[in-house]
C-alpha cells in the first residue's frame, strides 16, 4: 500500500499488515528543485518492479521516480516547455536577478 502523505511532506509504503516499511521524503539530490521547494506528493503509484513514481505539487519535471528502496533515480515524463514571443523578449533584456527569480 502505497500512501501520498501530502500535509505531511512524505511518501508512506505499508506491507499487507499495515506495518510501514518505507517512508521517502524530499531528497537531497532531486535536480532543478530548491531547497525552498516543499515536496507535497498528490498522487503516488508503482510498477511491476517495485519503482515508485510521484506526482508532486510544485514540481514541474515530471513524475518522481524512485527505487523500491526509496532512492531517488530521476524524473520521467516531463512537459515539454514552450516560450511565446514576449517571454522570450521580456527574458532578453532582464538582469541577471530578475531572470534569477523567473521559473
Amino acid at each position: 500500500l502505497l500512501i501520498a502523505d501530502t500535509n505531511n511532506n512524505r511518501v508512506v509504503r505499508c506491507d499487507i499488515n499495515g506495518k510501514c516499511d518505507l517512508i521517502i521524503k524530499k531528497s537531497d539530490d532531486m535536480i532543478g528543485v530548491n531547497k525552498q521547494t516543499n515536496f507535497n506528493p498528490l498522487k503516488v503509484a508503482a510498477d511491476n518492479v517495485g519503482r515508485i513514481y510521484v506526482v508532486a505539487k510544485d514540481i514541474n519535471f515530471g513524475f518522481v521516480q524512485y527505487e523500491s528502496t526509496g532512492e531517488f533515480i530521476g524524473y520521467i515524463g516531463a512537459p515539454r516547455v514552450q516560450t511565446d514571443f514576449f517571454t522570450a523578449f521580456w527574458r532578453r533584456f532582464s538582469t541577471k536577478k530578475q531572470l534569477a527569480q523567473m521559473t
